[in-house]
This record gives structure tokens, sequence and C-alpha cells, in this order.
């Protein structure tokens, strides 16, 4: 974008001499020839001022974009924070849960390791079976299942 804006203003200095030798001829051919070289620096010039405007409309959706994205990560990681891993249902599975400090009167509920560490909050659904008597804490976003009780069968 720089360069750009450099590139305009050199054009318009050039226009400027040029205007001057201009004023200083008096022959119509060669007044004919410095007004085309003057059209031509003026095309440039705006050549340069569109591509230094692209350049900038560019940078201000990448700025917008990465504002956006810092304040997802932040939005995340305050959330993020509202959480600790502990034992699901007394088992050797480990789910996120709410601290007891940050309940906030939200129910107490198991977050999907597997999809919080990919920054997605997803609630794991208690789920028994009959066969065999398993209890099962089952991610509807990643299918991932987690038993906290009976015996696993493969």
């Amino acid at each position: 974008m720089i360069t750009s804006i450099a590139a305009a203003l050199s054009s318009i200095k050039t226009i400027k001499d040029m205007a001057e030798a201009a004023v200083t001829l008096h022959d119509a051919q060669a007044t004919q020839e410095q007004r085309l070289k003057f059209q031509q620096v003026i095309l440039d010039a705006q050549n340069a001022l569109f591509s230094a405007n692209e350049e900038r409309s560019t940078l201000i959706d990448e700025i917008a974009s990465l504002k956006k994205k810092i304040a997802e990560f932040e939005n995340w990681k305050a959330d993020a924070e509202r959480y600790e891993l502990k034992p699901a249902d007394g088992s050797d599975v480990l789910t996120y849960q709410l601290k007891a400090t940050m309940e906030h009167g939200e129910p107490a509920h198991h977050l999907c390791p597997n999809c919080f560490q990919q920054r997605q909050k997803s609630i794991l659904v208690k789920e028994q079976t009959s066969v065999g008597r398993r209890t099962l804490l089952v991610c509807k976003r990643c299918n991932s299942e987690y038993m906290t009780q009976g015996v696993r069968h493969n």
C-alpha cells in the first residue's frame, strides 16, 4: 500500500512539472504531446490510488476478521475457565464439569472432553443400556461414548 501511495505522489509531482512545462510551450504539436503525456501520468496516478484503495480494503477486512477471532478466543477462554476436568459420577472417566463457584443457577452437566479440546461445548447425554446394565455418557456431536458404570463388551 505504501508503494502505491508513493507511486501516486510521484505521478502527481510529474503532473505538476509537466503542467509548468506546458505553460512555456507555444508550439501546438509540442503542446499536444505534453497533453498526451499529462493524461497518461494522470491515468497512472489514478491506477496507483485505486490499487492503494484495494489494498486498504483488504487490510480492513483482515483486521475485522482478526478482531472477530480474538473476541471468539477471549469468549471461549472466559467460558472454559468456568469448567474443570473431574471424574464423572464416581468413575474413572474424566469430563469437564462446572466449578462449584461458577454454577450461577445452571444445572450440573458433563461436557465432552474431546469436543472441549476443540473449543466446542457439547453436553454429554446419560444413556443406560438394559443389556449389561451399563451407564454411558454419550456425545451427540462427536459420537464419543464414556462408560461410567457396568462392564465394557468388546
